[in-house]
């Protein structure tokens, strides 16, 4: 499991790493592209996982001012994060240098790294968005991914760890046989943690027209507890900001979801112009007098 949060598979032969040399190179990977190039492929790949659940579930809600400082600690900052509240990016800065030197210097401080990935993950998102300096985006993107690797290396079980991992991975390089694995061990160290589970079905269904069996069934498995959880706007959000392959497997899966679930998808989808046929919807135009 290290050798893959490292950069390896269980298949590339490489062999076992040493946990100690994980952790003091951290990831190293550089990207080929450079300038303008690379600032528009970070800024692709992000724009391509749609961002669905900062509509939704994953409601970016910043926290008032007068909350702030009383919120200045890395613990409370990651958890109300994972819970689905943002924070002002400039907060989030100051938190990363002033945190980052006291963790970094703790031996295995496994939950202060994740945190702190956390944190970074979201800096990350504002560099690619915001920055017209790829190379201040591409190091925020390692220091995430460091983060999240010297986690693992003491916390082997740490889905959000591995969930990082894998978001970085496809952000730095797309679809490769390293993120395939980051996204099952994210999937089997903890398949329904929802801050993990909203980032792993945004990736998988990116990758849907290329996932063997084993991987749509991971997927089906999520959306279903989704769907269990009360978050049909979530399945709705991804079935309008996707092609054609995934509309089909969601439309499908759809089919047998409860009445009020299939009504709220249809509202949803309708609401953004366009349109689905399921069971309990009433096709449109079906009663030209209402």
């Amino acid at each position: 499991m290290a050798e893959i949060a490292k950069g390896g598979t269980p298949a590339d032969g490489r062999g076992a790493r040493d946990p100690a040399v994980a952790a003091d190179e951290g990831l190293k990977e550089p990207v080929d592209v450079a300038g303008e190039g690379r600032k528009f492929r970070l800024m692709g790949r992000l724009i391509a996982l749609a961002i669905i659940a900062s509509t939704v579930l994953w409601l970016v809600v910043v926290v008032p001012q007068s909350d702030v400082e009383a919120s200045f600690d890395l613990s409370t900052v990651a958890e109300h994060m994972l819970a689905g509240e943002g924070y002002p990016p400039e907060l989030l800065a100051e938190i990363d240098a002033s945190v980052a030197p006291v963790v970094e210097a703790n031996i295995c401080d496994f939950r202060g790294l994740r945190n702190l990935a956390i944190v970074r993950v979201a800096r990350v998102e504002t560099a690619i968005r915001t920055s017209d300096d790829p190379e201040a985006a591409e190091r925020r993107l390692n220091e995430a991914a460091d983060a999240a690797t010297r986690s693992l290396v003491c916390n082997p079980a740490s889905t959000v760890s591995w969930t990082i991992l894998a978001w970085t991975e496809y952000i730095r390089n797309d679809d490769t046989p390293r993120l395939r694995a980051l996204l099952d061990m994210s999937f089997r160290t903890g398949p329904y943690e929802a801050w993990a589970l909203l980032r792993r079905v945004e990736l998988l269904l990116h990758l849907f027209p290329s996932l063997d069996a084993s991987a749509v069934a991971q997927l089906r498995s999520q959306l279903d507890w989704l769907l269990a959880q009360g978050g049909a706007e979530v399945l709705a959000e991804h079935y309008v900001n996707s092609g054609p392959a995934q509309q089909t497997f969601l439309r499908e899966l759809l089919t047998t979801a409860a009445e009020r679930d299939q009504k709220r998808v249809a509202e949803i989808i309708r609401s953004r112009g366009g349109d689905i046929v399921l069971p309990f919807v009433e096709p449109l135009g079906s009663r030209p007098w209402k």
